[in-house]
Parts: structure tokens; sequence; C-alpha cells
């Protein structure tokens, strides 16, 4: 990455919210860059800022728990309303 403390304002937010992949279309986007190079410069800019590291994997960390919460809860609901229909 040529310019690391160039990385626009929503590109921070999306990588905070944990979500790399959206940082790195949004890269994309600003500079009309490629795929690898905006990968690239994604993980440079984080290797040089150990903060938003830090807060995107505790984002990524929570997302991934309230879809598997969520994922249960569509389970166990399923299973009751399948026991509740066949139990005839």
């Amino acid at each position: 990455m040529n310019n690391i403390g160039d990385v626009p304002q929503d590109v921070i937010v999306a990588l905070e919210r944990g979500s790399k992949i959206e940082g790195i279309k949004l890269l994309r986007e600003h500079r009309g860059i490629g795929l690898k190079e905006a990968k690239e410069a994604v993980e440079a800019f984080l290797a040089s800022r150990p903060d938003i590291q830090t807060r995107m994997n505790e984002s990524s960390a929570q997302n991934a728990k309230g879809g598997l919460k969520t994922l249960l809860t569509v389970v166990a609901i399923l299973t009751a309303l399948f026991f509740l229909f066949n139990s005839k």
C-alpha cells in the first residue's frame, strides 16, 4: 500500500464493525484498484493499526455468536413445530 494513512473513513468504519470484506470492497471503489491490491492494502493498514485490528476481531466474534444464537433459536422452533404437528 502506497499511502497507509490515506484510508477513507467508511473503510475504517467497516473494518471496526468486523467486516473486512466490506472494507476491501469500499477501498476498491475509492481507489479504482483490483481485489488483490485492495486486500493487501487493507491488511497493511490493519498491521499498522493494531487497535483497529483488535476492534475488528472483537466485532467479528460478536457477530459470529449472534449468528449462532439465531441459528439455534430457529432450530429449536422448527423442532418444537415438528413435534407439535407430528404428535397425532
